[in-house]
């Protein structure tokens, strides 16, 4: 016999390893596959799943807007209302000094109320806008007009000063000159008194009294 030939049961032997570690490699292969599209399955329905969660959170969420909408917004003169925050502080305070004063809150008063609470700038920035909300801002014209008012008034205010002081200095001038005069008059007076009491002298007695007086001013 042949050496290389083999008997059936040596061909046998031989090749009964490879018939039964072929089934387990396709096998351990189909494995792989399942595990791999189980794990994928698994993926795409987690995917799924939250998408269909963030799908139905903005449904809620839109629903809440309906249901809930925002308030309009309260605009007069081209300004809008502040809805929260420090400004709507600022416009609220300013609307209870009001209206308690009875009158528009003037900007020092606001600024006072607030001081340490807001910063100085923000209530001046919010005192102008509410009250151009409020329809009490001026125009440039209406300023000017104003001002002009008052710088008239000034003016008229200092003449009429000035009027009153000159009108006091020539009171004064004349009561120190009425007094002058008047005390010149009692003295006139007074000495014209003292001469009535005086006797009159006989007519030769007052010609030599006069010739002494005469002689008198002539020696000296």
């Amino acid at each position: 016999m042949n050496e290389d030939q083999t008997t059936p049961e040596q061909g046998g032997a031989a090749e009964a390893p490879a018939t039964t570690e072929a089934p387990a490699a396709k096998q351990t292969k189909e494995e792989k596959a399942a595990a791999k599209a189980a794990a994928k399955a698994q993926k795409d329905a987690e995917k799924a799943a939250a998408k269909e969660a963030a799908d139905k959170a903005k449904a809620e969420k839109a629903a809440a807007k309906e249901v809930a909408p925002k308030p309009a917004k309260d605009t007069k003169n081209g300004i809008t209302r502040p809805q929260h925050g420090v400004t709507r502080m600022v416009w609220e305070k300013a609307d209870e000094l009001s209206k308690s004063a009875g009158a528009p809150v003037e900007r020092a008063v606001l600024t006072a109320a607030l001081d340490g609470i807001v910063q100085t700038g923000t209530v001046h920035t919010q005192y102008g806008r509410w009250r151009k909300y409020w329809g009490m801002s001026e125009t440039k014209e209406a300023r000017r007009a104003r001002l002009e008012g008052v710088r008239e008034k000034n003016k008229q205010i200092r003449e009429e000063a000035a009027a009153q002081r000159k009108a006091a200095k020539e009171a004064a001038a004349k009561e120190k000159a009425d007094k002058i005069a008047a005390k010149k008059a009692e003295k006139e007076a007074a000495a014209a008194a003292e001469a009535a009491k005086q006797p009159e002298l006989p007519v030769d007695a007052a010609q030599s009294e006069a010739d002494s007086a005469a002689a008198s001013a002539a020696t000296e």
